[in-house]
């Protein structure tokens, strides 16, 4: 797996509900999932939704 700080803001999570690394990022920032504009975010497929997993946990303990 690429360590979550090698990801890019642009980067696409996922293509279903064009979620990015930024979005993640951003939300986990301001402590607020899911961002109030991704309206797909619980649509995620099986892969994402464990590369979403990863990401929160890892951005979550930047904030610690």
């Amino acid at each position: 797996m690429i360590p979550a700080d090698a990801l890019r803001d642009e980067d696409l999570l996922c293509y279903c509900t064009r979620l990015t690394v930024g979005d993640v990022r951003a939300a986990c920032k301001a402590n607020a999932w899911p961002p109030p504009e991704a309206d797909r975010t619980g649509k995620l497929c099986t892969g994402c939704m464990g590369d979403l997993q990863y990401l929160l946990r890892e951005f979550a303990s930047d904030r610690r």
